[in-house]
């Protein structure tokens, strides 16, 4: 399965629904396979108090609530929809994560997306995920800043709606549920998230523990971890896209401008390419050196008949057009059924004639 790439356009259009359709044509221009939004209700999100993260302010002087940030850069309901419409005309796919219950059930009944995004922030969300569960639809789920067991936890309650005690926490959730519906996200809930916290053989530890595609959603600046990811084993890759790093906003300067985005895409289909197939195997390059570089089986001394034969009798040269050094398992031990000057390729007939 190719690795699938999102472009995550999150609040990156500042609340403006044309700058948005800009992005996802620039998502579709990357090469990137979908491009995702975010929606909420902000009044359903935060308590009118509530501070912004330290990622979100910009500068010292920065008054602004987490409430009065997150009112301007919603997008209506309305302007959702033809986000979503919008994609679909020009070829890419264009879903959303929600941050509260009004805007799941909007995503739940949207007919147009097949799958909805959990962010990170949502993993303790039982509410909501339980829901999510009941639309039938997938969820690509964002793990950042939790543990194996609050994944489990948050499986058990999509599949089930059962929680249970923290203490009686099991990985007891649905596997064919989870293998059919749910992609899972390593990340780091930092922004710009340090290279040495990014922990990337956490993608290889849950390919061992879930039976569905795991992914990387990453904040680390550049595309470096992103294209290391693929060699962990990712393969799903979401990354924050923006028309300008610069621009006034809270994840614009941890946002790939859209060339960066393209090099990026191709840097992971390069990777993806080189990566192959989880299996050793002679590839197909290989075939016209594989008998140039392999050897053939010679005596390395003269061998008398009935001399009991031993490693030391035996050597192996280039090329491979003969006897194959697999013979030493049965020569081994064996006794020479003639005599055999040095230097001699060994007759494929002592095989038969020691048996």
């Amino acid at each position: 399965m190719s690795v699938h790439i999102i472009a995550e356009i999150g609040v990156n259009h500042d609340g403006d629904p044309e700058k948005a359709r800009r992005l996802i044509l620039e998502a579709k221009k990357s090469g990137a396979d979908s491009a995702k939004l975010q929606s909420f209700v902000p009044d359903q999100v935060v308590k009118s108090a509530s501070r912004k993260a330290r990622y979100q302010m910009q500068g010292e002087e920065d008054l602004e609530s987490s409430l009065e940030m997150l009112r301007r850069l919603s997008l209506s309901r309305q302007d959702q929809e033809s986000l979503i419409s919008f994609g679909c005309e020009h070829g890419i796919e264009v879903f959303s994560s929600p941050f509260d219950m009004d805007s799941a059930r909007f995503l739940g009944e949207c007919r147009k997306i097949q799958k909805i995004k959990l962010g990170s922030g949502e993993i303790t969300n039982y509410p909501l995920i339980h829901y999510l569960g009941t639309t039938g639809k997938s969820v690509w789920m964002s793990t950042g800043a939790s543990s194996m067991d609050e994944v489990d936890l948050a499986l058990r309650v999509f599949c089930t709606g059962a929680m249970g005690r923290s203490a009686d926490i099991q990985p007891d959730w649905c596997p064919e549920m989870v293998r059919n519906r749910i992609v899972l996200l390593h990340c780091v809930s930092q922004y710009p998230a340090p290279a040495g916290e990014l922990n990337l053989a956490s993608i290889h530890a849950m390919k061992g523990r879930y039976p569905c595609p795991i992914g990387w959603s990453d904040h680390s600046p550049g595309t470096d971890a992103a294209v290391l990811a693929i060699g962990a084993g990712a393969s799903v890759i979401e990354k924050h896209l923006t028309l300008c790093s610069k621009d006034v906003g809270p994840d614009h300067s941890s946002s790939l401008e859209p060339e960066e985005f393209r090099q990026l895409v191709e840097k992971i289909r390069k990777a993806e390419k080189m990566m192959g197939y989880e299996m050793k195997a002679i590839q197909n390059c290989e075939r016209d050196t594989v008998g140039l570089i392999r050897r053939s089986l010679y005596s390395s001394r003269p061998i008398q008949k009935n001399e009991v034969l031993k490693f030391e009798h035996f050597t192996c040269l280039r090329p491979e057009d003969g006897s194959l050094p697999l013979m030493l398992l049965d020569l081994i031990g064996s006794k020479a059924p003639e005599d055999l000057d040095g230097g001699v390729q060994i007759p494929q007939i002592w095989l038969e004639k020691i048996r």
